[in-house]
């Protein structure tokens, strides 16, 4: 029971290294978004426009990649939140690695700017969890590192075998956005079973 130990949701400085990685991880989107938003999407700061930026249609365009860079950094930063949280509640340094590596790998697939998120949080993850257990979390910044390059997290940390009960996958869901229609019902459904059940 290496984990809770030291670890596991348990301690004084577990609730301050999730604070401390909140904060700098919310730190660094603020930053990509303020960047993103000066730049305009465009790679060129806002005012500078080449010929053809009058455009309606490239116009448009810049928007969209703004909004596809700016969703790239705000699910890469929760992969890697909810990476950061699922090794603060695992029970071996096997464990640990997975699941910083699987939150690096996620953040990875949102595109380029996710990779870059991955490999500097990475970082910054390490050194909190590191303040938790020096011994268990000795080596989640390699595998932060190996999940940005697409490592195979899966295969590489086979030896966990167990899923603490605060675990959660940390992918998000990039596909096109459902209507309404179809999620409102179980919405409803949801609510009405807890007024039920609180009532």
């Amino acid at each position: 029971m290496e984990g809770r130990q030291y670890g596991g949701y348990g301690g004084c400085t577990d609730s301050f290294s999730v604070f401390g990685f909140l904060a700098f991880i919310l730190a660094l989107l603020d930053l990509i978004l303020d960047l993103q938003a000066n730049m305009g999407g465009t790679g060129m700061p806002r005012g500078i426009r080449s010929v053809n930026n009058d455009d309606a249609d490239t116009e448009k365009d810049s928007l969209c990649q703004e909004n596809a860079e700016m969703l790239q950094a705000t699910s890469a930063c929760y992969s890697l939140l909810r990476g950061f949280l699922n090794a603060l509640a695992a029970e071996n340094s096997e464990c640990a690695n997975r699941f910083m590596c699987e939150g690096a790998e996620e953040a990875s697939t949102a595109g380029p700017i996710g990779e870059v998120i991955a490999n500097v949080a990475s970082l910054n993850a390490g050194s909190w969890l590191m303040r938790v257990n020096a011994t268990m979390f000795r080596s989640v910044v390699e595998a932060g590192q190996t999940g940005a390059k697409l490592g195979g997290c899966a295969l590489r940390f086979s030896q966990c075998f167990g899923l603490p009960s605060a675990y959660r996958y940390p992918a998000v869901y990039r596909g096109p956005q459902l209507p309404s229609e179809v999620y409102q019902p179980l919405l409803q459904e949801i609510m009405d079973t807890a007024r039920d059940t609180l009532l």
